[in-house]
């Protein structure tokens, strides 16, 4: 999955110095990697929503036929981009298989209600000016449509 370089791009063009200064910057990915994720996007790209560790922020999805607008959960708990199951049906997205499931478990280490994924979809991912195809495991996200890992 091309996902982590795609995010590190993203975080990557803003470091925060001090609430308020905010410097653009050439971070290498190491020294990327050494900041709160979080607060680099919270600094380049707008927030819709925060909420402690995790954030909204306007994206766009778009497929072979289709796009569509969401407001995109960056959960810096969570390690890979997800999709919503309902979302994913009502905008008719096409699924593919994984080669092996893989199994769901929520924060305290239990088994999810969702079961394992199986299905993955492969949609373009634009957040600011940054577009990349990107693979999103398709599961149960309740009420969010999509939701952004980082690395």
């Amino acid at each position: 999955m091309a996902r982590a370089g795609f995010l590190n791009q993203v975080h990557a063009k803003a470091a925060v110095l001090s609430p308020g200064e905010v410097r653009v910057s050439n971070l290498s990915l190491s020294a990327a990697a050494s900041l709160n994720l979080c607060n680099c996007i919270r600094s380049c790209i707008p927030e819709i929503k925060s909420s402690g560790s995790h954030f909204k922020i306007e994206a766009v999805l778009k497929g072979r036929n289709r796009s569509a607008s969401v407001a995109a959960m960056v959960d810096c708990g969570a390690t890979a981009l997800f999709i919503d199951r309902k979302f994913v049906e009502r905008h008719k997205i096409h699924m593919h298989s994984l080669h092996s499931v893989i199994p769901l478990y929520n924060i305290d280490g239990s088994k999810n209600r969702a079961g394992e994924i199986s299905r993955l979809a492969c949609l373009r991912l634009r957040i600011g000016e940054s577009e990349e195809w990107q693979e999103f495991l398709v599961t149960d996200l309740g009420p969010e449509d999509v939701i952004l890992g980082l690395p």
